[in-house]
């Protein structure tokens, strides 16, 4: 996932528990502080509170199905893993600040695609559950798309039973419970201290809070864009076709289920509307009414995100996106372009207009 991602990181922006930023936006006359506290009382701090509600609810389902495991167990966790990770694709962008730890950010231990089984089996044979480590393709939700979706539900059941796959169920509890902790920890960081500290950030440099948030939603963006949708379609540079297998969620088939949640979040956090329960808040559509050429770019960037939802809501229900990728179904092959079309109103043009640097290199050109 954004493994594949280069950043290219200024020393400023890991002092994100500093002082206010300074920086200039051309016609600065927007109200930032304003704008970033309602986003974040609105929308991030609802989300992350979602998504650390889900993700406990979803260990506790793990540690019931561990502690016995049968069909009815076994149904209960992957329900709870769905709602999890619906919950989960709404928080991936906000990967900055308190979501930055030692092994990582949040996204890349909680979210890292596609999961390695060669890996996951190792740590299981060996007993292995410290997540110490940089094997984030071994844990994380889609390590447990693998554990609890890769066969039948007997199968499942099977090599989760008995004293001899006691490694299995530890290995399956351990994952659930890091995922579980490390969302409650940013969660709480944000209900903390940190709203205080992303508001004070005002500017419009390198490390501040708007900054963060270009760069982390385009950066988002093109983990959909390049990750979720080109590579196992075949359109990223140097394959020679299809590789299905490295869509996000594999196993349990909701990739594209995923893949619209995670869309929905991008364009919330651009536009202001949420999309678990319709509530507004002032966003970088506002933001961008107020800067020179911002609304022909708001225009077209609304015309364009419409294009790629029509798209998403087109792919049909009855199909894995592992399927479509593997058949060259030409509404991937549309999908892709369409995102590649938005890439530079979301990227480039939003950067450029608000005096905001990219900060990192997505490797493609883009």
């Amino acid at each position: 996932m954004m493994k594949r991602l280069a950043l290219i990181v200024f020393a400023s922006m890991a002092l994100w528990s500093c002082g206010t930023s300074g920086g200039t936006a051309p016609d600065d006359t927007f109200d930032r502080s304003a704008m970033l506290r309602d986003m974040a009382e609105h929308w991030i701090v609802p989300s992350y509170a979602e998504a650390s509600a889900t993700a406990h609810a979803m260990f506790l389902a793990i540690d019931g199905f561990t502690a016995d495991p049968r069909p009815q167990t076994l149904n209960d966790a992957r329900q709870a893993w769905v709602t999890a990770t619906d919950a989960w694709e709404r928080i991936v962008l906000f990967d900055f600040g308190p979501a930055e730890g030692l092994y990582g950010d949040l996204t890349m231990n909680a979210g890292t695609f596609p999961a390695s089984p060669t890996k996951i089996e190792r740590f299981v044979t060996a007993g292995d559950t410290s997540m110490q480590n940089f094997d984030r393709d071994s844990r994380g939700y889609l390590a447990i798309d693998y554990l609890l979706y890769d066969g039948s539900d007997a199968d499942i059941v099977a090599r989760f039973s008995g004293p001899e796959n006691a490694n299995r169920r530890a290995y399956l509890r351990t994952v659930a419970r890091t995922i579980d902790e490390q969302i409650a920890t940013v969660s709480n960081a944000w209900n903390t201290s940190y709203v205080t500290t992303f508001v004070q950030h005002n500017g419009t440099d390198a490390g501040s809070s708007v900054s963060e948030l270009v760069n982390s939603m385009a950066m988002s963006f093109e983990v959909l864009k390049n990750d979720k949708v080109g590579t196992p379609a075949g359109k990223r540079v140097g394959q020679s076709g299809p590789d299905p297998r490295r869509v996000e969620a594999y196993y349990s088939g909701r990739s594209v289920a995923l893949m619209r949640r995670h869309f929905a979040a991008i364009t919330a956090t651009w536009g202001g509307i949420s999309d678990n329960g319709g509530t507004t808040f002032k966003a970088f559509d506002d933001y961008l009414m107020t800067v020179t050429g911002g609304e022909r770019l708001v225009t077209d960037t609304r015309a364009q995100i419409a294009r790629v939802e029509e798209l998403l809501t087109a792919l049909p229900q009855d199909a894995t996106l592992a399927s479509l990728c593997a058949s060259s179904d030409p509404r991937i092959e549309t999908l892709h372009t369409e995102l590649q079309k938005l890439t530079r109103f979301l990227k480039s043009e939003m950067a450029s207009v608000l005096g905001v640097a990219i900060t990192y290199s997505s490797g493609d050109g883009d």
